[in-house]
């Protein structure tokens, strides 16, 4: 997450910022908001975790992560999720 939040302090943000962290609890929010700070409005983010849980899922949505995933994800997963992020856009 630091990485990616020091890439996008210099760089344009993606359409799709896909980014896998191991922080939970407090750090995990913290880690956002600094991820937050640096992502342009509308980008959509992928967050990937090592927590499988539905009240960490809804917080992580209510906080504007677009979908989170409990890793390791295969590639069929990483492609079906995408396409749901992207479902409601024109092709």
């Amino acid at each position: 997450m630091a990485r990616a939040v020091e890439y996008l302090s210099e760089n344009e943000t993606p359409q799709l910022l896909i980014v896998e962290t191991l922080e939970t609890g407090d750090a995990l929010f913290q880690a956002l908001e600094g991820l937050a700070d640096v992502c342009s409005p509308g980008a959509h983010v992928l967050l990937i975790g090592g927590t499988n849980d539905i009240a960490l899922y809804k917080q992580l949505i209510e906080v504007g992560i677009s979908e989170y995933c409990c890793g390791p994800v295969d590639a069929a997963q990483l492609i079906a999720v995408i396409e749901g992020i992207f479902s409601d856009v024109d092709s």
